[in-house]
């Protein structure tokens, strides 16, 4: 008997399963965060060093051999590679690490994807032109969103720390150079970019970790199940569901179903881990969502 495969069901099910991947990773290092004293920095920079050796490891055995090569044999290629990584990479993992760790992992992932705004207005300046009334409206209704996830509705109080609000925004900012940088390593492959950037981030900071005794944070198996949680779930396959649904189904479909993160990130927080979430917040989660969205569908056709 021949089974038949539906390509588009396919790219569908691995860009959702991507997405929900990535949800279930903050909230499983939130709850890394509760229930020992590991940190952002300590959590980052293993991730990294782990998942970056296993993908860069992937790509060579793909026959990428010749690619690494080129990248460090051009001056240009190997300054890119850097600044992505340590702007970009690390950038993006440290600050939306740090944000869970000093708030929760559904706030960290809300702020985060604030980052299309940023990037919107990157490109009106350097383009000198005005944002269009779609993106006007997109980001009026984000500062609405974010302002009830961060007051609940009160203007006399933080619901976050003032701590997690900074590094959920940093967090966005690096993501917006992220995407933004992520152009000038476009000649290369995919698979060669993040997992070298995510290598080099890893050493680079291994170099600086004040404490580099972090194995008794492993003691504890829930740690470690969580930990390898984020490994294989949270990166390896989130990242490779990621890239191989764009063979299938097209870019605009990845990105509008990336609001799946955000919603899946808020859902397992509040179900599993309890995180206190009041009706405001949860009227400013479903805004920022609906603004992905809007941004998702616009953005595409803007590119058409």
């Amino acid at each position: 008997m021949i089974i038949k495969y539906d390509k588009r069901k396919i790219g569908l099910l691995m860009a959702i399963s991507s997405t929900i991947f990535w949800g279930f990773s903050g909230n499983v290092t939130q709850y890394m965060f509760q229930i020992s004293n590991v940190d952002a920095l300590t959590v980052v920079t293993l991730r990294l060093l782990i998942s970056g050796f296993i993908l860069s490891l992937f790509a060579l055995i793909s026959g990428y051999k010749d690619t690494f090569v080129k990248i460090f044999k051009d001056k240009n290629s190997t300054k890119n590679i850097f600044i992505f990584t340590i702007f970009g990479m690390v950038g993006t993992q440290l600050s939306f690490f740090s944000a869970i760790e000093n708030s929760n992992a559904a706030v960290a992932t809300l702020l985060q994807f604030l980052a299309p705004l940023f990037v919107i207005f990157y490109y009106s300046i350097k383009q000198k032109k005005l944002p269009t009334k779609v993106e006007v409206f997109a980001t009026f209704l984000a500062l609405i969103g974010t302002f009830f996830i961060i007051t609940n509705g009160n203007l006399n109080s933080l619901t976050i720390s003032k701590l997690g609000l900074f590094w959920g925004v940093l967090s966005a900012l690096s993501l917006s150079f992220y995407m933004i940088f992520a152009k000038k390593l476009f000649v290369w492959s995919s698979k060669v970019t993040v997992g070298l950037s995510m290598l080099l981030g890893g050493i680079i900071l291994f170099i600086f970790l004040p404490n580099k005794n972090f194995f008794h944070f492993f003691a504890d198996i829930r740690v470690l199940l969580a930990f390898s949680f984020n490994i294989i779930f949270g990166t390896i396959l989130a990242f490779y569901f990621f890239i191989e649904s764009l063979r299938y189904i097209s870019a605009k479909e990845v990105s509008i179903l990336s609001s799946c993160e955000p919603l899946t990130a808020l859902i397992v927080s509040i179900i599993f881990l309890h995180t206190p979430f009041g009706i405001y917040q949860i009227i400013g989660s479903i805004i920022i969502i609906i603004v992905i969205s809007i941004l998702a569908i616009y953005g595409n056709k803007k590119t058409k």
